[in-house]
């Protein structure tokens, strides 16, 4: 199933040690979904510390491993989401007929 998430560091994060700190771990961590095999597409906001992943996971578990420990530092916001085809399907048959 694939999820978009959002990740945006608190903005209570705003010592010089606390911010080295958060990217220090926040790289490591992107590293690793980026090498998981599960993302399919990542980025930055250009606007905000915050950043976003399309990953493809197959359980709640797996999404929450691959996220961890970015919930210590970030709001993290998941979606999962489908196709805009599954949305044409959806609406044929809930038509009025």
């Amino acid at each position: 199933m694939r999820f978009l998430v959002t990740a945006k560091a608190f903005d209570t994060i705003t010592r010089e040690d606390e911010v080295l700190r958060v990217r220090q771990v926040f790289g490591e961590k992107v590293r690793q979904i980026c090498t998981s095999g599960n993302m399919i597409e990542g980025g930055v906001f250009v606007d905000a510390r915050g950043c976003f992943f399309l990953l493809d996971v197959d359980t709640a578990t797996k999404l929450y491993e691959l996220l961890s420990p970015l919930h210590d530092f970030c709001k993290i916001e998941i979606h999962p989401i489908d196709t805009f085809e599954f949305l044409e399907k959806l609406f044929k048959k809930l038509a009025p007929k």
